[in-house]
C-alpha cells in the first residue's frame, strides 16, 4: 500500500509598486532630509522576488518617502551606482555571491556603506561574521515584524 501526501500550497497576494508610476515628493521628511537625496535610496539584495515584494510594501506603507532600489543577485548589485545609494539591506544566503562576498566587495569598492543584512538559512557564524565584518542590524526570515526592518533601516538613516 501506498501512502500519498498532498503538500498544501498558500498564495500570497501583495501590490507591488510600479516604479514607473509617478509618486508625490514631499520636500522633507521629519523636517530634515529631502526627497531623493542618497540616504533615502536603499538597495535590497535578495534572490527571492516575494521577500522584495513584502519590504517594500513595508516601506511603502511607513516610508513612502524611502526610494527602494531592488537586485537579485551579488553580482547585479555590484553594478550599480553607488554614489546614489545611502543603504544596503542585503540576504546572507544567495546563489553565486552570498551576503558576506557581497559586503566585501562592497567594503573594498565604496569604503563604508551601511550594509543591515537578513536570513532564513545562514548559520549562526555567518551572522555573527558580518556583525564583525559592519553589518548594522541582522533581521531573521521570515520576517516575525517587516515593519521593524523598515523602522530600524529608517531610524539609522535618520541618525546618521
Amino acid at each position: 500500500m501506498r501512502r500519498v501526501l498532498q503538500r498544501q500550497t498558500h498564495t500570497l497576494f501583495v501590490a507591488v509598486h510600479d516604479p514607473c508610476t509617478k509618486r508625490p515628493k514631499p520636500n522633507t521628511t521629519a523636517g530634515v532630509m529631502k526627497y531623493g537625496s542618497k540616504a533615502q535610496r536603499v538597495l535590497i539584495v535578495d534572490d527571492q522576488r516575494p521577500v522584495h515584494d513584502v519590504i517594500g510594501l513595508a516601506f511603502s506603507a511607513d516610508y513612502p518617502y524611502i526610494e527602494l532600489l531592488h537586485c537579485y543577485s551579488g553580482r547585479e548589485a555590484l553594478a550599480q551606482d553607488f554614489d546614489s545609494i545611502g543603504v544596503v539591506l542585503t540576504d546572507i544566503a544567495m546563489p553565486n555571491m552570498d551576503g558576506q562576498e557581497l559586503m566585501q566587495a562592497l567594503r573594498e569598492r565604496c569604503g563604508d556603506i551601511p550594509v543591515f543584512t537578513m536570513s532564513g538559512y545562514a548559520y549562526e557564524g555567518a551572522i555573527i561574521t558580518t556583525k564583525l565584518m559592519g553589518a548594522k542590524n541582522h533581521f531573521e526570515k521570515p520576517f516575525r515584524d517587516i515593519g521593524e526592518v523598515a523602522r530600524s533601516i529608517v531610524e539609522f538613516i535618520k541618525t546618521a
